[in-house]
């Protein structure tokens, strides 16, 4: 199993997590502009250049935008665009900080599943994955709406165990 972190370009906003052993690796970028310092089209191109550098090494890479339940959907469109275009094989989706609600949560879902050809839930060419927290008690009833609304994958722990309230 490997299991490491590396700044992309010495910018500590950009951390690439290389995990598992089968050739994966885990991209994660936060798109929330408040946090990240950078405007959307830096982020945008951040994204593609992280995981076609990740492609280099890794047969499967995975783009984690931080935040994505609190980013708004057209930014967050183009940055898993710009992530598939580059060569990202699995796109999770995270309440990061666990405040989104079901209806919600499966909206975000349902819009990208619509929006991205690569998501189709007959024929997936991407998967879309799903990572929640538990803040607010919602994480199961969130990643129960994601499914529903075409994620193919939950990224969950056992008993809700996991940083601050848990994850499922």
């Amino acid at each position: 199993m490997i299991a490491a972190g590396f700044l992309y370009k010495g910018n500590p906003n950009h951390l690439i997590i290389a995990s598992g052993g089968r050739g994966q690796l885990k991209d994660v970028l936060p798109t929330k502009i408040t946090l990240a310092g950078a405007i959307k089209e830096e982020l945008v191109q951040i994204a593609s250049e992280h995981v076609a550098f990740a492609r280099k090494f890794f047969d499967e890479v995975e783009f984690s935008p931080e935040d994505a339940a609190l980013t708004e959907f057209e930014f967050l469109y183009e940055v898993v665009r710009a992530a598939i275009d580059a060569g990202a094989t699995t796109i999770n989706i995270p309440d990061t900080v666990g405040y989104a609600v079901p209806i919600e949560f499966g909206e975000i879902i349902r819009q990208l599943v619509e929006a991205v050809p690569e998501f189709n839930p007959d024929d997936p060419k991407v998967n879309l994955s799903v990572h929640c927290h538990n803040d607010l008690g919602l994480a199961v009833a969130n990643s129960t709406a994601a499914i529903k609304n075409g994620a193919n994958q939950v990224e969950c722990t056992v008993n809700g165990l996991g940083e601050r309230a848990g994850n499922a």
